[in-house]
């Protein structure tokens, strides 16, 4: 992340006006004020009023964006997820009106926004090149005759990792590479870039989804989340000239209860080639789009943080349930044994089998057991240990069968996540339990 987003989110003063308010000069309406970034992620921007209208805040209308200026530069933020004010009219106390939001743009000539449409973002992951199958840094020492190193060459380059269309915007892999430091000391900083963009500006919520999902894939690869830490965005109006800086909540801000992954250097359930590389990534989409109820309890665990052994083993069969009734008209497999859990355990087939220790049917017949007992409030207690195996080898077979889906049916990834070192421990309480 870049020194001039660093100092403004930890906090500084600037001149600020709303955005798609009824004054047809904003600018002269520029009230001084102060932005920061909260402990929860939300950005806040006050300002102070001299003849705050008595109107009460609810019925002021919400900006499309605040923009303003600031000493390290010009700002733009977007997302607006609430505003308010504080009047008070004895003069005795100021009166302040505040903004939140979720998006900041910096690094642009507020002047010329007019709008808070983008052309295009992109998010920086660092250490997920090797994910997604590309390398930007090539380090080729130069040894003399005594085996000693006297010449090093460091060759940084953007690697092109493909494009696809998704529903009017277009989704481009690559590396990224920046350098700072002095020359005898320098910093090369190499993330993933991917980027969501259209030849006509969006508002910046349809950008941003097809980000928030790419994440959710990175992140259910290494189980944990994995978070964004800089990015770029190209705003219809005031980047002309201009290199501005992106901060999104929701990609690089860790939420409560949520385990961020330190580091991506071990091996992850699959890489992005056992999807088929940047098509595996539209397809994703495309899933994520149509059966939103399959994938986000598989995806918000990771976002969200841990949830009771009850409810993760309701959200996770509940996700079962509709995806085996989504196909339940047109495929034949979801009416394949005794229950809905049965069917896709059969779906996943030999590598899930033997995951669990050749009992499959024993395991769906338990999962499903213990959902209605959890569901229906039975008079036995649950066993929370059980159930918290249960809900995870359950989110880890419907992992394998929607990815195995947008994978032409192929097994392959299915035997790869089964396989996995990462899943050695639960396949082994699971086989222990069942």
């Amino acid at each position: 992340m870049s020194t001039e987003i660093d100092e403004i989110l930890a906090g500084c003063l600037g001149f600020f006006w709303p955005l798609g308010t009824a004054s047809r000069n904003p600018q002269e309406e520029a009230q001084p004020g102060y932005i920061q970034r909260k402990a929860n992620g939300s950005l806040h921007i006050e300002t102070l009023e001299k003849d705050l209208p008595h109107a009460s805040p609810s019925i002021r209308p919400r900006p499309d964006a605040v923009l303003g200026k600031t000493p390290h530069g010009g700002v733009a933020l977007l997302n607006i997820s609430g505003h308010g004010a504080t009047f008070n009219p004895d003069r005795a106390r100021a009166s302040v009106s505040n903004y939140r939001g979720l998006t900041l743009i910096t690094g642009i000539d507020a002047d010329k926004v007019r709008s808070p449409k983008a052309y295009s973002l992109s998010a920086f992951f660092p250490e997920a090149s090797e994910w997604a199958g590309l390398t930007s840094i090539n380090i080729d020492p130069s040894p003399d005759g005594q085996g000693r190193s006297t010449e090093l060459n460091i060759h940084v380059l953007s690697t092109p990792g493909g494009k696809e269309k998704f529903r009017g915007r277009l989704i481009e892999i690559s590396t990224h590479w920046e350098t700072s430091g002095p020359r005898n000391r320098p910093n090369i900083y190499a993330p993933l870039r991917i980027t969501s963009s259209s030849p006509r500006a969006l508002p910046i919520v349809d950008l941003l989804k097809p980000l928030f999902r790419i994440q959710d894939l990175i992140s259910l690869a290494y189980q944990g989340f994995v978070l964004a830490d800089g990015g770029r965005a190209l705003l219809q109006q005031g980047c002309e000239g201009r290199n501005p800086h992106l901060w999104n909540s929701t990609l690089m801000h860790l939420p409560d209860h949520s385990r961020e992954i330190a580091t991506l250097t071990e091996n992850p359930l699959f890489w992005l080639s056992d999807l088929g590389g940047i098509t595996g990534i539209r397809r994703w989409l495309e899933l994520c789009h149509k059966h939103p109820r399959a994938v986000y309890p598989l995806t918000e665990y990771y976002r969200l943080g841990q949830l009771s052994p009850e409810t993760r083993l309701m959200e996770v069969a509940a996700a079962i349930e509709y995806w085996t009734g989504a196909h339940a008209r047109s495929r034949k497999w979801p009416k394949v044994g005794n229950s809905q859990a049965a069917a896709v355990a059969r779906r996943a087939g030999q590598p899930f089998s033997k995951w669990v220790g050749n009992r499959h049917a024993k395991w769906a017949k338990e999962f499903w057991e213990e959902y209605i007992a959890v569901k229906h409030f039975k008079t036995r207690t649950p066993d929370p240990y059980l159930c918290r195996l249960l809900a995870d080898s359950g989110a880890m077979l419907l992992t394998a069968v929607l990815l195995k889906s947008i994978t032409g049916g192929s097994s392959r990834i299915v035997e790869k996540i089964f396989s996995s070192h990462r899943l050695h421990h639960l396949g082994s309480a699971i086989r222990d339990s069942i």
